[in-house]
């Protein structure tokens, strides 16, 4: 095994064990001390712990399709894994190993819980500017990471590629 693909392997490990085992944590926490639906402030008016079951995405998007949300999230797990590997993908940039790294995390933590209790724990609930931002947890903290970092990568690819055009020009 190459020394690049070493460190890769090692990397993805170390995200995906601390990602799914903080999210697994902060759930059992939340399920052993609160009951389904109580809330505690943390910050009146902003933050607050709230214990739901999401059985949809975000926003309860596809809320009663436990079933769809759980290939999707196969398949996900599955495609960013293999985009991480593979050779022909092979990307030498620390947000692209992590943002694909985290959202393998995330998506894993979720399914987790979809395949145990047919829904997500979420608990993290913040109202801003006046609005009840949807309630989530520690798994979708690691994929909106895991997509920011893709993103911050897609732009540092895109400066590089209009640079070397101009530079060829």
């Amino acid at each position: 095994m190459n020394k690049k693909l070493r460190n890769k392997i090692i990397l993805f490990t170390i995200i995906f064990i601390i990602g799914v085992v903080l999210d697994q944590v902060t759930k059992y926490l939340i399920k052993t001390n609160f009951e389904l639906y109580e809330s505690k402030t943390v910050i009146d008016g902003f933050f607050s712990i709230t214990y739901v079951i999401n059985t949809g995405a975000a926003w309860s998007f596809l809320n009663e399709h436990t079933w769809l949300l759980t290939i999707i999230s196969v398949v996900s797990c599955a495609a960013c894994s293999y985009f991480l590997f593979s050779p022909k993908y092979e990307k030498d940039n620390i947000f692209y190993k992590l943002g694909l790294s985290l959202i393998v995390a995330g998506g894993f933590g979720n399914l987790i819980d979809r395949a145990l209790f047919q829904g997500v724990v979420d608990f993290l609930a913040f109202i801003i500017f006046g609005y009840h931002f949807p309630t989530f947890n520690v798994a979708d903290i690691c994929v909106v990471s895991g997509v920011i970092g893709l993103l911050i990568w897609m732009i540092q690819e895109d400066r590089a590629n209009k640079k070397q055009l101009k530079g060829s020009e």
